[in-house]
C-alpha cells in the first residue's frame, strides 16, 4: 500500500513527505530508497509498528514523525544515522532496540510523550534519558514521571516539556539545574498539580525564555519568581487555567523581552492596577491572551506604555465598565476580541479587527437601536395594528348589544388587553430608536439599556405574553366545558372567570417584575435582558436569571401542551356527537370553538421559533443564540398581537357578510349584463354565502 501511495502520488525528487491518516501499517524494507532527497518524513496517525525492517532507505532523512501509531517495539536498525528529529508521541513503547543507543546519543530533538514508558516498565532515566547527549528539545509528558535523579548527563539549552508528570516542584529544580545548569531555554510543567511556586523558584535559569504553567492551580503568581532583575530573556509566559486572581511583582522588574503573555481561564479581574500592572512589567508585550476571565472593568488609558501591543483577547470577560478611552494609548492595537456586544463600536477607529462586529445581520448596529429602516417600519406597522385593532375588539365587544355578560367575551377581550400591552411595547422601542437616532447608538447603548423605559418594556413584553398563553388555556378549558361536558360539569360563571383572569394578570405581572427589578441599572451580565436592545429576556449565563428562563420557557410549553390537549379533546366530542345524534350542542359554541381554535393555531406558530431556538441551545453545547432569538421575539410575537383582532373579527358571521358576501351582491347591481349572463353572477353569490352557512352547519 505504501509503495503504491508513493509510485502514485509524490515525485522522487521531493524532499518531505506528509503520508499521515492512510492505514499504513507496515513499512518494508528499502521503502524510500528511491527518495535520495527525502529530509522530512511524516508517517503519524498510521497503524505502523517499525518492528521488522532492517532499512528504511532514509540515508539524508532529518525528521519523521510516527506518532500515534502502534509501535510497540522501537527498532532502530533502519533509521538513519543523520536523523535530528523524532516523534514518537502517543505510541505504547514497552521494549527500545539496542541500537536505539547510537540515536538518542545523536538525537536534537525527540517526542516521547504518552508512550506509557513508566507503565510499561522502563526506567526512563537509565533506558532512555541517561543516552542523550545533543537534545535540546525533549518531550515526556505524560509518562507518570517522577523527575531526575543523579548519574543524568548534562545537558546545554534544554527545551523541556514534562507536562502531566506528578513532579514535585522544588526537588525536581534543584536536580534539573544540576544537569542543565542555568541554560535551560523553556520548560512546561503544564497539568503537575502545582499549587504554589517555590520562592525564587525559576531565578537559576536566567536563559529561560518559555515558561508554561497551564492547567495547575496557583492562585497567585510573583514575578520575582522567574527573575530578580531586568536582565531577563523571558519571551513568553503562559499561565492559563488555573485559580490565578492576580500576577505581582515584590521588586521592581521590568521584562522587556516578554512578547505573549497567556493567563486565560483564571480568575482576574483586571488588567490594570491592582491586579496587573503589565504596563510596568511587560512594556514591550505583543499579545495580551486574557479570555475566560473575571474582567469587568477596563480603566481609561489602561494600556498606555504598551507601545508594541498588537493583539488583545478579552473574550469570555464581563467587560460592564469600558470606555472608548481605555484603549488610547497602544499605536500598534489593530485586533481585539471580545464577546461583549457594542464593544466594536467604542474602540478607536484605527482597531481594524474586532469582534462582536455588528454586522447587517443584526438587530442593532453601531449606529441604529434598530438596524434596518425595513425594521423601523416594521415595529411602527405592527405597533399600530396591534394597538388600533385590539382597541376596536375591546370596543366592539363591550358595547354590542348580545355580547354582555358573556364569559368568552371577557376572556376574548383580555386577550386583546394583553396583544394590547404588547403593541404599548413596540411603541416604547420604536420611540427609543427615534431618540437615539444619531448615529452613535452603540457608544450610546447603555444609555439606553439602564433607561428604566427599558425596564419597563422587558416586563411589558414578558406580562403580555405570558398572559396571552395562560388566557388561551382558560378559553380551551371553557369551551370544552361547554361543548364537550356540556351535560357532566358547571360552566364558568363571570365572577369565577373575572377572578381566574385576575390572578393570571397579578401573577404575570409579578413574574416579570420581579427579575427585571434587580435589573434596574446594572450591568449587562447582571440585567435579565442582558444587553438585548429589544430589552427581551435573554440571560443565560447568570445562574439565577437562567432559572427563571428555564421556568418561563416551561411555563408556556405546559400551557401550550394542555390548550392543544383540550381543543382535541373538544373536536372528538363533536365528532362523537354528530355520529350518535343525541345531543345538542349550540351551533354558536361550536363556531367559537372553531373561531378560536384558528387563533390557537396561530398563537402556537409564533411560539415554536422561540422555543426552537431556546431547545437548540440548551441541547448542544454551543449555548443559545442571543441573536437568532432577537429576531424570533421582535417579529413572530409582536406580529401574532396584529394578527389577533382580525382573527377575532373576521371570522364572526356577520363580518364575513359584509366583507365578502355583501360587497359581491351590490356589485351585480351596477353591472349591466344580459339576463342569460346576470344570473350565474348572482348564482355566484348565493354559491358564496350558501358555502359559508354549509360550513357553520358542519360546526353542529
Amino acid at each position: 500500500m505504501l509503495a503504491r501511495l508513493l509510485m502514485s502520488n509524490f515525485p522522487i525528487l521531493a524532499n518531505c513527505k506528509y503520508l499521515s491518516h492512510n492505514g499504513i501499517a507496515q513499512v518494508e524494507n528499502k521503502t524510500f530508497s528511491s527518495y535520495k532527497n527525502l529530509r522530512i518524513l511524516d508517517l503519524s496517525d498510521n497503524a505502523i509498528t517499525l518492528s521488522e525492517q532492517d532499512d528504511l532507505g532514509l540515508t539524508f532523512l532529518e525528521k519523521l514523525n510516527l506518532a500515534r501509531n502502534d509501535i510497540k517495539y522501537l527498532n532502530c536498525s533502519g533509521l538513519p544515522p543523520v536523523l535530528r528529529s523524532l516523534i514518537l508521541a502517543n505510541n505504547n513503547i514497552k521494549k527500545f532496540d539496542p541500537n536505539c543507543d547510537r540515536l538518542f546519543y545523536q538525537i536534537k530533538k525527540i517526542d516521547m510523550s504518552y508512550t506509557n514508558l513508566t507503565a510499561n516498565g522502563i526506567e526512563i532515566q537509565k533506558g532512555f534519558l541517561d543516552k542523550l547527549n545533543l537534545v535540546n528539545d525533549l518531550k515526556l509528558a505524560g509518562n507518570n514521571w517522577v523527575g531526575i535523579t543523579k548519574g543524568m548527563a548534562a545537558i546545554i539549552n534544554l527545551k523541556l516539556d514534562v507536562s502531566d508528570n506528578p513532579i514535585v516542584l522544588d526537588t525536581f529544580i534543584d536536580d534539573l539545574y544540576e544537569r542543565v545548569g542555568p541554560f535551560l531555554i523553556g520548560i512546561n510543567l503544564s497539568k503537575c498539580n502545582i499549587s504554589t511556586i517555590p520562592g525564587k523558584a525559576f531565578t537559576v535559569f536566567y536563559k529561560l525564555k518559555i515558561l508554561s504553567l497551564n492547567d495547575n492551580n496557583i492562585h497567585e503568581f510573583d514575578m520575582v519568581d522567574v527573575s530578580l532583575n531586568d536582565l531577563n530573556e523571558l519571551v513568553e509566559l503562559n499561565i492559563a487555567k488555573n485559580s490565578l486572581k492576580k500576577i505581582k511583582s515584590t521588586l521592581t522588574i521590568r521584562f522587556k523581552n516578554m512578547e505573549k503573555l497567556n493567563i486565560s481561564n483564571n480568575k482576574v479581574e483586571g488588567l490594570c492596577r491592582p491586579n496587573l500592572d503589565i504596563v510596568e512589567l511587560f512594556p514591550n508585550i505583543n499579545l495580551i491572551d486574557a479570555s475566560r476571565n473575571k474582567i469587568e472593568t477596563l480603566q481609561e488609558r489602561c494600556f498606555k506604555g504598551l507601545s508594541r501591543l498588537q493583539k488583545l483577547d478579552l473574550r469570555g470577560n464581563l467587560l460592564a465598565y469600558v470606555s472608548r478611552k481605555s484603549f488610547y494609548g497602544p499605536p500598534q492595537l489593530v485586533e481585539t476580541l471580545t464577546n461583549r456586544p457594542y464593544f466594536c463600536c467604542i474602540i478607536p477607529a484605527k482597531i481594524v479587527t474586532c469582534e462582536p462586529s455588528m454586522i447587517s445581520d443584526t438587530l442593532s448596529s453601531c449606529q441604529h437601536l434598530l438596524a434596518h429602516i425595513s425594521l423601523q417600519y416594521f415595529v411602527w406597522v405592527v405597533g399600530c395594528l396591534a394597538f388600533f385593532g385590539n382597541i376596536i375588539v375591546i370596543i366592539q365587544n363591550c358595547y354590542l348589544n348580545n355580547t354582555q355578560g358573556k364569559v368568552h367575551i371577557l376572556l376574548i377581550n383580555n386577550l386583546a388587553m394583553s396583544d394590547l400591552v404588547m403593541s404599548i411595547y413596540l411603541f416604547i422601542i420604536a420611540f427609543a430608536n427615534s431618540n437615539y437616532n444619531n448615529n452613535q447608538y452603540g457608544q450610546r447603548s447603555e444609555e439606553w439599556l439602564r433607561n428604566p423605559l427599558c425596564v419597563l418594556s422587558c416586563i411589558l413584553v414578558t406580562t403580555s405574553s405570558l398572559v396571552s398563553v395562560f388566557l388561551m388555556l382558560i378559553i380551551s378549558v371553557d369551551r370544552f366545558i361547554v361543548i364537550a361536558l356540556v351535560f357532566k360539569a358547571e360552566k364558568l360563571s363571570m365572577l369565577a372567570t373575572r377572578v381566574i383572569t385576575g390572578i393570571i394578570w397579578l401573577a404575570c405581572f409579578t413574574f416579570a417584575l420581579v427579575p427585571a427589578s434587580f435589573s434596574i441599572d446594572k450591568p449587562g451580565h447582571n440585567r435579565l435582558y442582558t444587553y438585548n436592545s429589544m430589552c427581551m429576556p435573554s440571560n443565560y449565563e447568570n445562574y439565577l436569571y437562567r432559572i427563571w428562563m428555564i421556568i418561563y420557557i416551561f411555563l408556556t410549553i405546559i400551557g401550550w401542551i394542555i390548550t392543544c390537549t383540550l381543543y382535541v379533546g373538544i373536536f372528538i366530542s363533536v365528532y362523537k356527537t354528530r355520529k350518535a345524534a343525541g345531543k345538542i350542542i349550540p351551533k354558536e359554541s361550536k363556531i367559537l370553538a372553531m373561531r378560536l381554535c384558528v387563533i390557537l393555531i396561530t398563537d402556537l406558530i409564533s411560539w415554536v421559533p422561540y422555543y426552537a431556538v431556546n431547545n437548540f441551545g440548551f441541547i448542544t453545547s454551543r449555548g443559545v443564540d442571543v441573536i437568532t432569538l432577537q429576531f424570533v421575539g421582535i417579529f413572530a410575537l409582536p406580529i401574532n398581537s396584529a394578527v389577533n383582532p382580525f382573527l377575532y373579527t373576521i371570522t364572526g358571521r356577520a363580518v364575513f357578510k359584509r366583507l365578502f358576501i355583501l360587497p359581491a351582491t351590490c356589485l351585480t347591481k351596477f353591472i349591466r349584463k344580459p339576463k342569460s349572463q346576470a344570473q350565474p353572477t348572482r348564482s355566484k353569490v348565493l354559491i358564496l354565502s350558501t358555502i359559508y352557512n354549509t360550513l357553520e352547519d358542519d360546526y353542529e
